[in-house]
């Protein structure tokens, strides 16, 4: 059998994963792990595969899981080919790398060109949304033969009947060398329907460790152990244009829906063959159809799956929401609502992002979830094309008065595809390269704009984090005292060296009359400033975050402070 295996890239900048392979000492502004989730649209092009070319043999390299264990290899190259080796014992005839984000871009030229070594006859394809918006750009990379522009599953399969000529293939979407690139470039045919497409492939993955390490659950507890967990999508496309996403590149604005009864099927065979009980649409826009949503909510209900829960890592939408449809969601296992905000300034939301979310709604929303004892995460992105330092603030002080649960604050990132990428290379700030865009990242900003400097820029979006989540915490304002701390305390138990994380536990033990606890607390933070060059660092810079007492007694301890000028 003919065998196509396929590649999913890690999603980090290169030189984050090089400083994880090295085991140099984060920063203090620490960087997320690699994200773990199931790569769905291989799994996807897979079952197609396997269901309209049966004579196909299908693999996958998963760079994102092995990425777990990569403190045991000596270096990237070894990282890389190693384990392509471990996984794949002969030379495939098509490797096919799927590059979602510009920020695999450089992980995956140093891959590819460590698999073309290894399996030198083997074709190269590529998609992907990276490979969509940089077709021509990646065509300059010798080791590529063709690119498929949006969904694959039609061309793909089309292209895997050619076997074993692909000198002359003459398929929509898909480019070559040979495609006339002064031409307006097609894209591949797309799914007329969800239900076209066969439930993914879970025997191509790892299923059972995916299971337990998928890191886009929003909340990861379980009063009865360890949650197990698998990202579904019910719905492609979605009609909204805001300037930051590049979903429509892809998928369109045209909704298409998986019919209920397909999603029902497989949420009952990720429970009874997996064990899953905590299920996570992927979908951009879950509730478009309110009717559908309510119906898809219901039916998934009359499973009645023992612990069924569902969070959106993608987060719902604000303007899409009704007392009805969050009732429904909470009555189907909603354990925790993540709402897109995105910006707390009408000028932005209206004239830089295009997203138009009705602020007044996401309040009541939020007001309406917490009578309902859900906890809300929202995110906001800082930084945008002709944002001003005022809209910045203006989104910090909504953020306070939004009264969410936990924020989420990032960096405004100009992803390949995107207006507001566009907009960032017009205006001269960031070239029209692609080894430069991909370098960008949600955490890091790698140029300057008129408004805000990258280093002031990175320091503002820390600071908002620390005086939203836990300064101004919803549940600390209001003498929820106990809440709070389930909050806190998992990330002072990760960064022993976060000091404002300690200090509002402090402040919750004695608002509790725990003063012992509070104690430690105190220790906990004189000693991590002893031993932490990053809780000293957080020390000189959010100082002025910390109670009055609290620096006190930090000073007291180590009166070499005291010369310190907080900020």
């Amino acid at each position: 059998m003919p065998r196509i295996v396929f590649v999913n890239p890690l999603t980090l900048p290169i030189d984050l994963i090089e400083k994880t392979l090295n085991r140099e000492t984060p920063s203090m502004q620490n960087l997320s792990q690699e994200g773990i989730s199931l790569p769905m649209g291989i799994m996807y092009l897979s079952s197609f595969i396997k269901q309209q070319q049966p004579n196909w043999s299908v693999e996958l390299i998963d760079y994102r899981v092995d990425f777990l264990n990569i403190h045991q290899f000596e270096t990237l190259d070894q990282f890389i080919t190693d384990v392509a080796r471990l996984h794949i014992q002969e030379e495939p005839e098509i490797l096919a790398f799927s590059v979602l984000v510009s920020s695999s871009h450089h992980f995956f030229k140093e891959s590819l060109h460590l698999l073309k070594k290894l399996w030198p006859r083997a074709k190269v394809i590529l998609g992907g949304f990276h490979a969509t918006n940089f077709t021509k750009e990646l065509l300059a990379l010798p080791e590529i033969d063709f690119i498929f522009r949006g969904e694959g599953e039609y061309a793909l399969t089309e292209f895997l009947g050619l076997y074993p000529n692909f000198d002359d293939v003459n398929i929509p979407g898909v480019v070559s060398r040979k495609t006339d690139l002064s031409q307006p470039l097609e894209k591949c045919r797309s799914l007329e329907n969800m239900d076209v497409n066969p439930m993914p492939d879970y025997e191509l993955i790892p299923m059972d460790q995916y299971a337990t390490i998928n890191t886009r659950m929003v909340i990861k507890k379980s009063e009865k152990g360890e949650v197990r967990s698998a990202d579904i999508m019910t719905s492609l496309g979605c009609p909204f244009k805001c300037t930051f996403c590049s979903s429509r590149t892809v998928h369109g604005l045209t909704m298409r829906y998986k019919s209920i009864e397909n999603v029902v099927a497989e949420v009952k065979h990720l429970h009874e063959k997996y064990g899953v009980t905590m299920f996570l649409p992927e979908d951009d826009l879950f509730t478009a159809n309110r009717k559908r949503t309510i119906d898809l909510l219901r039916a998934l209900r009359e499973l009645k799956i023992p612990n069924f829960r569902m969070q959106f890592p993608v987060a719902l939408a604000v303007n899409t929401l009704s007392y009805e449809v969050i009732d429904e969601l909470i009555a189907s296992g909603l354990d925790v609502a993540s709402l897109a905000i995105e910006s707390g300034s009408e000028y932005t939301q209206k004239h830089i992002i295009n997203k138009g979310v009705k602020l007044d709604k996401a309040i009541q929303w939020v007001n309406y979830f917490r009578e309902k004892e859900i906890p809300v995460r929202t995110s906001f992105i800082l930084g945008l094309p002709n944002e001003t330092r005022e809209m910045m603030q203006e989104s910090i002080d909504y953020a306070i008065k939004l009264g969410a649960d936990w924020y989420d604050f990032f960096i405004a990132t100009p992803l390949a595809g995107t207006v507001m990428c566009q907009e960032f290379v017009d205006m001269g700030y960031v070239p029209e390269d692609i080894d430069v865009i991909s370098r960008g990242y949600y955490a890091l900003r790698n140029f300057d704009t008129p408004e805000i400097s990258a280093r002031d820029l990175s320091d503002l979006v820390y600071k908002a984090n620390l005086i939203c989540n836990f300064v101004n915490n919803v549940n600390f304002r209001l003498g929820r005292f106990e809440k709070a701390i389930e909050l806190f305390l998992p990330v002072a138990q990760k960064h022993k060296f976060h000091l404002v994380a300690h200090d509002c536990l402090r402040r919750c033990a004695i608002a509790l009359n725990r003063m012992e606890e509070a104690a430690t607390h105190l220790q906990d933070m004189i000693q991590a400033i002893r031993d932490d060059e990053r809780a000293l660092e957080m020390y000189r810079k959010y100082g002025d975050l910390l109670c009055d007492d609290t620096r006190q007694a930090i000073t007291g301890a180590i009166p070499e402070l005291a010369v310190i000028e907080v900020a």
